[in-house]
C-alpha cells in the first residue's frame, strides 16, 4: 500500500525516497510505525526521521522534496503543521 501510495505521487522521484522506504523494509521498522489509523504524510516522514535520527538539513532537503515534487505540504489544521514549518525553515 506504501508503495503503492508512492507511485501514485510519483515519490520515486526524489532522490530520498529509497531512504524512507529502505526505513520501511525492515521487519522492526514496520512493527514501530503500525497504528491503528490512516497514516497521514507528515507523521510517516517525522516517524522516519526520528527514527533514523535523521540530520535536519536531510530532513529539511526531504520535505521540499515532497512539498515540489509530490506538490503536498500539510495544511494549517494538521496536528503536524508547525513542526513541518519548522522544519523546512
Amino acid at each position: 500500500m506504501l508503495l503503492d501510495a508512492c507511485c501514485a505521487i510519483n515519490l520515486f522521484a526524489t532522490p530520498h525516497a529509497c531512504k524512507i522506504l529502505a526505513a520501511f523494509a525492515q521487519p522492526i521498522a514496520i512493527a514501530q510505525f503500525v497504528v491503528e489509523h490512516e497514516v497521514t504524510t507528515p507523521e510517516l516522514v517525522k516517524q522516519w526521521a526520528e527514527h533514523a535520527h535523521i540530520d535536519r538539513l536531510l530532513l529539511r532537503s526531504v520535505l521540499t522534496d515532497i512539498e515540489t515534487k509530490a506538490r503536498f505540504r500539510p495544511g494549517r489544521s494538521h496536528p503536524l503543521y508547525a513542526w513541518w514549518h519548522a522544519s523546512v525553515w
